[in-house]
């Protein structure tokens, strides 16, 4: 954490309330909300949560796979306008939380359902100007309507059948960002 008056930097210590060894250079995305609750993905440890002002992180439960193989793997956070906090997972796809870090939802990607996401791969998560929520796969896009939770709209342009999406952020124009292996794309 970054103290401004001394400009240095302190050290968060990471301890969990049930005791998971948590890898601490494998951290791969952080998130603080409104609360000042700090939530941090780890790479394979999985997820973890803490009020800045509490001692003891608490883990989000390991999720079950296609293969009933249970997993950690959280990669992306998003905090949405209706206090929905959304996770996208390397495996397990789209989950939706409460503030309490209890699962609410679980969304996945269901061959031949064009109103599912279009891959488990979960890489980058943004909630546009209008309210929608877009998710970022390894396979392609797609965009949820909040009022309309679990049907996505997938965004496949013809030329790009495969569409790894790394990152998303959206312009004041509108104009939404992608950034992909091989650089960066406007788009809609």
């Amino acid at each position: 954490m970054f103290d401004k008056g001394k400009e240095v930097f302190t050290p968060i210590e990471i301890r969990t309330l049930n005791d998971l060894q948590v890898a601490t250079d494998d951290v791969f995305d952080i998130y603080l909300d409104k609360d000042e609750t700090l939530w941090v993905s780890f790479m394979g440890s999985g997820l973890i949560y803490a009020n800045l002002h509490k001692t003891k992180f608490q883990s989000i439960p390991k999720t079950p796979d296609n293969n009933g193989n249970t997993s950690y793997a959280y990669w992306t956070s998003l905090w949405d306008k209706d206090g929905n906090f959304w996770h996208g997972s390397s495996t397990n796809g789209l989950f939706m939380l409460n503030a309490k870090g209890q699962i609410l939802k679980q969304f996945r990607h269901k061959p031949g359902m064009p109103n599912s996401l279009p891959d488990d791969w979960i890489t980058s998560l943004l909630q546009d100007n209008d309210g929608r929520i877009w998710v970022g796969t390894q396979k392609g896009l797609a965009w949820m309507n909040p009022k309309q939770i679990g049907v996505f709209h997938q965004v496949l342009p013809e030329d790009k059948a495969d569409l790894f999406i790394i990152g998303l952020c959206q312009l004041k124009s509108n104009a939404t960002i992608l950034v992909q292996p091989m650089g960066l794309e406007f788009a809609w």
